[in-house]
């Protein structure tokens, strides 16, 4: 039987591997968004780079009624409120449909 020190071969390994664990892991709390109803709900900057417009025309959009958002409230233990805008994940296919319609009425 072979003496496992932290400077074998299989240590390092051992180390290594939960390493990149830990590191898959950060990134998953990181990124995770969590699902309502079914749907996953985006930030104004993830919109803008998943239809490559720009903040102002995503403020147009939603000021005018093209984009639908949804409104969250968060009051904290301290008892700080804060509240954000978020748009639905399949916000691609609702501004399609809403494009599409405009272009048969025209």
């Amino acid at each position: 039987m072979d003496l496992i020190t932290k400077d074998s071969e299989t240590t390092l390994v051992l180390f290594s591997s939960l390493d990149r664990v830990l590191e898959n892991v950060e990134y998953v709390v990181m990124n995770y968004r969590p699902v309502l109803n079914g749907e996953h709900y985006l930030t104004g900057d993830e919109v803008c780079r998943r239809l490559c417009i720009s903040k102002r025309t995503l403020q147009d959009y939603r000021d005018t009624g093209l984009l639908g958002t949804c409104s969250f409230r968060e009051k904290s233990s301290t008892g700080k409120v804060t509240s954000w805008i978020c748009w639905k994940g399949s916000i691609r296919n609702e501004i399609l449909k809403t494009w599409n319609l405009v272009f048969l009425l025209s």
